[in-house]
């Protein structure tokens, strides 16, 4: 029993290192990105003259071929999909039950693996825009896509905003409600966007009261800002004056006293 035991001690640690060396020799999948109804191929790491090809969709055949011996295709790559020699397999209008990990075996292949990882996506069409309204702020989403794997969105707009998410994104009300905001989607295979005029996102009657606000303000600037500059004109001519009659008081003439008293005490 003891022996059995110590020779397990040995074993175990053998057997890890023989596992790690093994993981450290596998490849991380290749990646690709296919479109629904479009095609794609997945191609061998490896380019070789091969013998024979085996071509796996988890542990279950999508295509096989020998030398000297017809193609064959399994379950619902029958009649939508092409092998040829050189190990390339092409998928015919993508589906999203095509999505998954495949595998090219053959007994000429020396590369230990041959992963290709297919995500399947959709083309994306143009985004549905959003907004609301609460008194002070204009709140804008962005709804891309049903499939939010590897989806990016981006924001086009002139003035400040700030993201509340990636895909909405809020506005003060003090911003030109004339103006676009365009929202950007992408993943790895298309890009669509949609823009939105941010005065369709204001009732009418707030957009009369922005406008009143405006009308206000501009007047008020209109009125302030000249009497502000006459103010400031009047203030700097009399501290101009100011200056010049202090100078004007040291310069003032003696009298016809002064002068005589001068005079005497020359003499």
């Amino acid at each position: 029993m003891a022996r059995e035991f110590c020779g397990m001690k040995i074993l175990l640690p053998f057997a890890l290192g023989q596992i790690i060396l093994f993981n450290l020799g596998r490849c991380e999948p290749v990646k690709m990105y296919g479109v629904i109804n479009s095609n794609i191929t997945l191609s061998p790491l490896q380019k070789a003259k091969f013998k024979d090809i085996t071509w796996k969709k988890g542990k279950d055949k999508v295509a096989e071929w020998q030398e000297n011996e017809e193609i064959r295709y399994f379950g619902s790559f029958q009649g939508r999909a092409i092998l040829d020699p050189s190990g390339n397999f092409t998928i015919l209008n993508l589906t999203t039950s095509d999505e998954g990990l495949y595998e090219m075996e053959s007994t000429d292949n020396h590369n230990p693996a041959n992963e290709t990882m297919l995500y399947v996506l959709e083309n994306l069409l143009q985004p549905d825009l959003y907004c609301s309204f609460d008194g002070e702020n204009l709140t804008v989403s962005c709804n891309g896509s049903k499939d939010s794997r590897f989806l990016n969105y981006a924001w086009d707009f002139s003035g400040s905003y700030v993201n509340l998410s990636e895909s909405k994104v809020q506005l003060r009300y003090h911003e030109n409600l004339h103006q676009n905001i365009s929202c950007i989607i992408k993943n790895p295979k298309s890009t669509n966007g949609s823009s939105l005029l941010l005065e369709t996102c204001v009732p009418k009657k707030d957009q009369r009261k922005y406008r009143y606000l405006l009308l206000i303000g501009a007047f008020i600037y209109a009125i302030v800002f000249p009497a502000g500059l006459y103010a400031s004109k009047n203030i700097r001519d009399e501290e101009t004056e100011v200056q010049k009659g202090s100078r004007d008081l040291v310069k003032v003439p003696l009298s016809n006293k002064q002068k005589d008293q001068d005079s005497s005490q020359d003499d």
